[in-house]
């Protein structure tokens, strides 16, 4: 065991070109002895036979396909600049393959900062070939995120249920970076109900939904609405939902930090609303302190919201005087009921 331990160490850190081709095929081969799908696939039976003899073409395959196995701590600069040297020879590899390898070099251009320059490559789109529309559809909406030109782009789903949870999951991120809150909760629920046997996308979009109807301004009761109406056919879900106030204790994705601006705009409308259920009368100042810039904007969209009437006095108090908003109640259900409606044709599996 402890030998094995070394050696997993010793490959995160040789670096890729230096590792001679024998020891590349050694680990390759340890590699398919534990993935099942190595038993079955015709194509990996036949790859082994022809790469004994590698030839240069081959050689660069051998090394891709290691490439796969390097754990997520290896450098994201060495992936990224060898898998885009090698990707005219992706075409020979098997489409799962070809998906991961994309995946891998997606997620490491994002991590660069080179995703614009990925997303301008006309390479990357012979990866995967008509065959395979789906996986070219996860890679295209995660990178349209990664180099932020967001799509509203729709797809249909295919059979694989992770394949349609990721496309799904990558549509509602699409959704928040276009500021689509409830379009994007949708997607969400959507990808937990396909998700049900991959927890890894599940937890994710557990999260983003969590996010998506704190942006959106829903309240639970709104959410409840959308189960109510079929929205989300899978109810086991519900025991990952833990409807929270408080922003505070919001699972936030990191790479979900340039909704930072409406994430606190909405928080302090949440807040001046705990006041006004709480007191009937606070000086402006002391909500200003704790408020800040959002002050003004927290104010007018509470007004709006025609939960309370905001008097301001002379003395700089602030009056909340709540109002019977069991018609506001109604007219918003209605609306949630409304665009549960407009679920687009993409849900159905072909």
């Amino acid at each position: 065991m402890s030998g094995e331990k070394e050696n997993s160490k010793q490959w995160k850190t040789i670096p890729l070109d230096s590792i001679s081709e024998e020891k590349l095929q050694d680990r390759y081969n340890l590699i398919l002895s534990i993935k099942e799908y190595a038993k079955k696939d015709e194509f990996i039976k036949t790859f082994l036979q022809k790469i004994s003899a590698a030839k240069d073409a081959e050689a660069k395959i051998l090394k891709a396909l290691y490439l796969l196995s390097i754990p997520p701590s290896y450098s994201y600069k060495h992936t990224y600049e060898y898998a885009l040297s090698i990707l005219e020879e992706t075409n020979k590899f098997h489409d799962k393959i070809k998906f991961n390898f994309a995946f891998q070099l997606v997620e490491a251009a994002s991590h660069l900062n080179k995703a614009e320059e990925l997303y301008e490559n006309p390479k990357l789109k012979t990866i995967l070939n008509e065959k395979e529309p789906h996986m070219y559809a996860v890679l295209h909406l995660a990178l349209c995120i990664a180099s932020n030109h967001p799509t509203r782009d729709t797809y249909t789903l295919p059979k694989d249920l992770r394949i349609s949870a990721l496309i799904l999951f990558y549509m509602g991120k699409n959704g928040l970076y276009l500021s689509e809150f409830d379009v994007a909760a949708q997607y969400f629920m959507q990808t937990i109900h396909y998700a049900r046997d991959s927890y890894d996308i599940k937890k994710s979009a557990n999260n983003y939904l969590s996010l998506s109807l704190f942006l959106a301004g829903d309240s639970k009761r709104s959410f409840d609405t959308l189960c109510a109406k079929d929205v989300a056919t899978d109810q086991e879900f519900l025991q990952f939902w833990e409807f929270d106030h408080n922003v505070a204790s919001l699972k936030i994705p990191k790479e979900a930090s340039f909704l930072a601006e409406p994430i606190r705009h909405q928080y302090s409308i949440r807040v001046l609303r705990d006041f006004a259920q709480t007191c009937k009368s606070v000086q402006i100042v002391y909500i200003s302190d704790v408020l800040g810039k959002y002050t003004d904007s927290a104010i007018h969209a509470l007004t709006n919201s025609g939960e309370f009437e905001i008097i301001t006095d002379e003395d700089g108090n602030i009056d909340f005087i709540e109002l019977d908003i069991s018609q506001i109640v109604e007219e918003r259900k209605k609306e949630v009921i409304e665009l549960s409606k407009k679920a687009p044709d993409m849900f159905v599996s072909k």
